[in-house]
């Protein structure tokens, strides 16, 4: 900015809503920018994926600095390992969440009510169980290894489904859009970003939840217009 260079902002990520109900919160805008540190952005401009990403943004972003906000859509910035599906009645790839572990959310200071233990494991073994049912062994791919931040029951749980063969695990550099490209349907926990690029791709996708929590208008918004689901049946595909 001082040599007078054009910066811009580029979102490999829109996940930037808390899953928590704001609406008992006086300020909405206000929570908002300091939920993801927009207060403090200053860049002179701004690519959003989609019309509502950019209203989110002039929402959000401090009204002092002067910007642009201009509809790219998503990049793909990188490759991957190649997506080989099985041949079965449908392709399904879902993405969970990993709960952090607990000391390191009190260390972080951060807490989420929703992507607890138990809300990720289920999330995963509702859908194992019901597409096991329809003789279709889904994908799950994870954003990252399991490390010392991830939760260490819910690393347990993953990994001894894994081996009793309910699931296929895909390595997390697999590469999205080659999955995008040869998947029948995408599922994702609220609200990773895969869903919304899902969309942007014309490509069938929900967010699953299986708490049936989800059904503020916070979240609605969150969604960016990819439907939110509380039950698994057999119309989805």
């Amino acid at each position: 900015e001082r040599r007078s260079s054009k910066i811009s902002m580029i979102y490999y990520s829109i996940n930037d809503r808390p899953t928590e109900d704001i609406s008992e919160y006086p300020d909405k805008r206000e929570y908002l920018r300091i939920f993801h540190h927009y207060e403090i952005m200053t860049w002179q401009n701004y690519y959003a994926w989609t019309e509502d990403h950019k209203n989110h943004l002039e929402y959000v972003l401090n009204e002092n600095f002067k910007k642009n906000i201009f509809i790219k859509g998503f990049f793909f910035l990188e490759g991957g390992k190649k997506f080989n599906p099985i041949k079965q009645k449908k392709t399904i790839v879902c993405f969970p969440v990993t709960p952090t572990n607990p000391v390191v959310n009190i260390i972080n200071q951060r807490h989420s009510n929703y992507t607890t233990y138990q809300n990720c494991r289920l999330f995963v073994e509702d859908i194992f169980n019901h597409f096991n049912n329809l003789d279709i062994l889904v994908y799950f791919k994870l954003k990252r290894e399991f490390n010392d931040q991830s939760n260490k029951e819910y690393n347990k749980f993953y990994n001894e489904a894994l081996k009793q063969n309910k699931f296929i695990n895909l390595d997390p550099s697999t590469d999205l859009e080659d999955i995008l490209e040869k998947s029948d349907l995408i599922i994702s926990a609220p609200f990773t970003s895969v869903s919304a690029i899902a969309k942007i791709n014309n490509k069938k996708t929900f967010y699953y939840d299986p708490t049936g929590t989800m059904n503020r208008e916070n979240h609605k918004k969150a969604a960016y217009n990819v439907p939110i689901i509380f039950n698994l049946d057999d119309k989805i595909i």
